[in-house]
């Protein structure tokens, strides 16, 4: 499971869209399919109902889009904070022995 894999699933889980989510992200509908079908096989779980008329969350689907949304809002947390802001804002000098 990666962080494109989870982006894939939760864009497509606000658009209902392949071709939607595909533009948005920079793929190919068939590139965004494969990263949904994959996070499908990995959590044994069917995650979107799928028509002519778009995707839609079943209701395991609903559940992983909480949970796949945070550890996307997490992620991007950490790759904005920077390696040494946290020691940037310790008060005391670091020592290393």
């Amino acid at each position: 499971m990666n962080d494109r894999m989870l982006r894939a699933f939760v864009t497509c889980a606000r658009t209902g869209s392949l071709t939607r989510t595909a533009r948005e992200l920079g793929y190919s509908p068939a590139s965004i399919s494969e990263q949904i079908r994959q996070l499908e096989r990995l959590t044994h779980k069917s995650l979107f109902h799928r028509s002519h008329e778009g995707m839609m969350l079943t209701a395991a689907g609903e559940d992983m889009v909480r949970v796949a949304s945070e550890i996307l809002r997490l992620i991007d947390e950490l790759k904005h904070r920077g390696p040494l802001e946290e020691l940037r804002r310790r008060p005391e000098p670091v020592r290393v022995a």
